[in-house]
């Protein structure tokens, strides 16, 4: 389950992607910083990349979006605000447990690799 400002989210992913989120989830949550998650937007999902002819990561389950709505594909991630601020903290903490994160074109967007 993801911990989100609203409560948690069950969302369907890859064993080996769990296995890094959770101990980096518990890390993110024992800090608070879980208010600054306001929307879990996908884990697995078999479609292709945006714009792209390959599979998306979300295929198979190593790939999750958070807080889409906020952080749109296609808009390069910057600090305006407290919200964005702890947003970077939540993506720090979870690049520092093995995530990829695309904050340069798709800051919604967090997978084992890329």
């Amino acid at each position: 389950k993801i911990p989100y400002a609203s409560g948690t989210k069950s969302v369907l992913l890859h064993k080996n992607f769990a296995a890094i989120l959770e101990p980096a989830l518990a890390e993110i949550k024992s800090k608070g910083l879980h208010q600054y998650i306001k929307t879990v937007d996908g884990g697995l999902a078999i479609r292709n990349i945006t714009c792209g002819t390959r599979l998306s990561n979300h295929s198979w389950g190593t790939a999750i979006d958070i807080n889409a709505s906020l952080y749109p594909y296609g808009k390069a991630f910057a600090v305006k605000n407290a919200q964005d601020t702890g947003f970077a903290q939540v993506a720090a903490i979870l690049v520092s447990h093995g995530c990829t994160w695309l904050s340069k074109h798709d800051a919604m967007h967090f997978s084992i690799y890329e």
